[in-house]
């Protein structure tokens, strides 16, 4: 499902989840990156229950052209928006953090990037979890970038994920880990406590 997106300051929370792969080439996993965000309480045009996804990188290709990408993302948002960028922690090494550091030498500043360090169960397990978010029409793409290549790569992956599929699940996986960072977040933040 499709719809409008938001201006990016009346997202309560907005995550970019990265999921580098190992080896880059054309015929090796997809480097994801997602950009989620869930819009703030007490608006019209937009529930606090929906997710919203509103950029996506799905790309066979090296480090560094994912790294550009997360720089020119985090470059476009504006003053007023506050993006918190995640890797899964297994990829936080030299190599990959080595890449981070050459852009950000030559940008000027380091990127922001904090890792995701909990211990996961299995990726399609995690990726069945959070399933029902869309079943129940929680999800939103963005209409915006509906013809968008990477976006329509995501959206083809996430479709053709199943049990014994050979299928490149990349997108899924950034998608499963934004979404249980917004939802984690949104559970604490919920959380009223009773003194007696």
């Amino acid at each position: 499902r499709y719809k409008p997106m938001l201006r990016l300051k009346y997202y309560e929370s907005i995550v970019v989840y990265v999921d580098p792969s190992w080896k880059s080439g054309g015929k090796n996993d997809y480097k994801a990156c997602k950009m989620w965000g869930r819009p703030k309480r007490g608006l019209k045009t937009a529930s606090h229950r929906e997710l919203h996804c509103i950029r996506a990188f799905c790309r066979q290709c090296g480090v560094g052209e994912m790294v550009r990408w997360l720089y020119d993302l985090y470059e476009s948002l504006p003053e007023d928006c506050a993006a918190t960028f995640y890797m899964e922690a297994n990829f936080m090494q030299d190599v990959i953090l080595d890449e981070f550091a050459v852009e950000g030498n030559l940008r000027g500043y380091q990127l922001p990037i904090m890792p995701d360090k909990r211990k996961k169960p299995d990726k399609l397990q995690r990726i069945e979890a959070v399933s029902p978010l869309w079943e129940r029409g929680f999800v939103f793409y963005n209409a915006a970038k509906k013809e968008d290549p990477d976006m329509q790569v995501g959206i083809e992956q996430t479709l053709a994920l199943e049990h014994g599929s050979r299928a490149h699940d990349d997108a899924p996986d950034a998608d499963e880990g934004a979404i249980w960072i917004l939802q984690r977040n949104t559970r604490q933040e919920s959380f009223q406590p009773v003194f007696g």
